[in-house]
């Protein structure tokens, strides 16, 4: 005896999902950039990188260190034109 429906395999789940997420943002979306349009407070923003920045600032020089590192060895094997 059979109770409800089979339940879909995950691939499917998440393809539905992807479908459905697709669809509201497409009917919402200028909605949405609007409200946050409105919410966004650039100076609130500025404190709040600022505060981020002095809290993690070890961890942002290694960020930095890393990046311009990866940057030089790029540019060190490009192959001469």
């Amino acid at each position: 005896m059979s109770r409800g429906r089979k339940p879909l395999d995950p691939e499917e789940r998440k393809a539905r999902q992807r479908a459905r997420s697709r669809a509201y943002w497409a009917e919402h979306k200028e909605e949405i950039a609007r409200k946050r349009k409105e919410k966004y407070d650039p100076e609130r923003a500025k404190r709040n990188r600022a505060k981020w920045l002095e809290a993690n600032r070890d961890r942002w020089n290694a960020y930095l260190r890393e990046w311009r590192r990866k940057e030089k060895e790029e540019v060190d094997n490009e192959p001469e034109a």
